[in-house]
């Protein structure tokens, strides 16, 4: 498992980041839009060296790399994934909808 991904954010989009590593690896990660302006909000300084904490997923055809801010996020897209119906992408939109916190809320109501 890849834990975390630490490096100079490259490009920010509103569902991806890519990531260089020290090693000169660059890491194409899928993020929820909340992650997404959390890492945009950063100064470019702080930019030079992020730490994307991340959820590999593995699949017949494809592996696909799914990052997060804080282990509360990650936390709560693995336990979407418990509901029926809802798989890693669907779990990613929710919490492109909702943040964790309004999302913690809801479910404690």
């Amino acid at each position: 498992m890849i834990n975390a991904v630490r490096g100079k954010a490259l490009e920010i989009n509103p569902n991806s980041i890519v990531v260089l590593s020290d090693g000169g690896v660059e890491y194409f990660v899928e993020i929820s839009t909340n992650c997404s302006a959390y890492y945009a909000s950063m100064s470019i300084e702080e930019r030079k060296s992020v730490r994307v904490l991340t959820v590999l997923q593995h699949r017949e055809d494809a592996m696909t790399l799914f990052g997060f801010y804080d282990e509360t996020e990650r936390y709560i897209f693995n336990q979407l994934q418990t509901v029926p119906g809802i798989g890693a992408r669907g779990a990613l939109k929710i919490l492109s909808g909702i943040t964790v916190e309004k999302l913690i809320l809801a479910l404690d109501q």
